[in-house]
């Protein structure tokens, strides 16, 4: 009975508290939730879950203009597997007005073939299927170490949003691990693979992907590895000949020559093409 007791006295806290995190954590379902990967009847289905009465986390919400609805992307565990899917907000109690509408981070591209994931984190369901290197995709979240991207299955030839590992996107290094959803301050000056629908992004407009994911070798007596992709970016280390680093993206300087972004003693800079055995590109 006392514990009864305090468990509606919870409710009745959760219920009367004008805290966000009341309205947005949890929503009380009214039917089952048929869920897609995405916020559209067009994405992959993964399929219908719990039952009404049931409660589901709810973290964000995307507008479908053309029928005037919201879709909500949705957190539940069953039958062992924990999942985050959209479902239309209909099918729940939910006070929308508290959930934070989701937006575009930017273009990536997938640098090297991915596992995904129903969620950020290997605790998810892991989808029976893989995005393989240079599939290009749009990015809509980050958190613990993923990033939430849609892209084309060709398999099903449809839409799907999942959840890959950063260390697989061309945006890796423009966030930290605890990052949620927003990168680093300053990532937009060191010429980061995100974009925010401009043209500039690092594999467009003249950028090459080559040789994305691959090691290179300096083979010049050392140089600088640079804050930016150009000699008017400060230096954030010294490579020296010998030295071996993975290329985690490319860009093209306005003066033709191409730089790789590389990891330096844990830091993200930029070295000219010129000081590896990759040469120029």
């Amino acid at each position: 009975m006392k514990k009864l007791t305090a468990l509606l006295l919870v409710l009745c806290l959760m219920l009367t508290a004008g805290s966000a995190l009341a309205d947005v954590a949890y929503a009380r379902l009214n039917q089952k939730i048929a869920t897609r990967t995405g916020p559209g009847t067009s994405y992959f289905e993964p399929g219908t879950f719990l039952k009404a009465g049931d409660y589901v986390t709810v973290h964000t919400k995307v507008r479908d203009n053309q029928n005037e609805i919201w879709w909500v992307q949705v957190e539940f565990s069953t039958n062992g597997g924990r999942y985050r899917a959209y479902t239309g907000s209909w099918r729940m109690n939910v006070d929308l007005s508290r959930v934070p509408q989701e937006r575009s981070l930017g273009t990536v591209r997938v640098t090297s073939d991915a596992d995904v994931f129903a969620g950020p984190g290997w605790e998810y369901v892991m989808w029976n299927d893989t995005v393989y290197r240079g599939t290009m995709a749009t990015l809509y979240e980050v958190e613990n170490g993923y990033g939430l991207i849609e892209c084309w299955n060709s398999n099903w030839n449809q839409s799907w949003r999942v959840w890959a590992p950063l260390r697989c996107l061309s945006c890796y290094g423009d966030y930290s691990s605890w990052d949620d959803t927003y990168p680093d301050s300053g990532s937009s000056s060191s010429g980061s693979s995100w974009s925010s629908g401009s043209s500039s992004s690092s594999w467009s407009g003249g950028s090459s992907s080559w040789p994305v994911g691959q090691v290179c070798v300096i083979t010049a007596s050392g140089g600088n590895a640079r804050s930016g992709a150009g000699t008017q970016y400060g230096s954030v280390g010294y490579v020296e000949t010998g030295d071996r680093y993975t290329v985690l993206d490319t860009q093209r300087a306005s003066n033709g020559v191409t730089w790789y972004k590389i990891n330096v003693n844990g830091r993200y800079g930029w070295i000219s093409s010129g000081l590896t055995n990759f040469g120029k590109h």
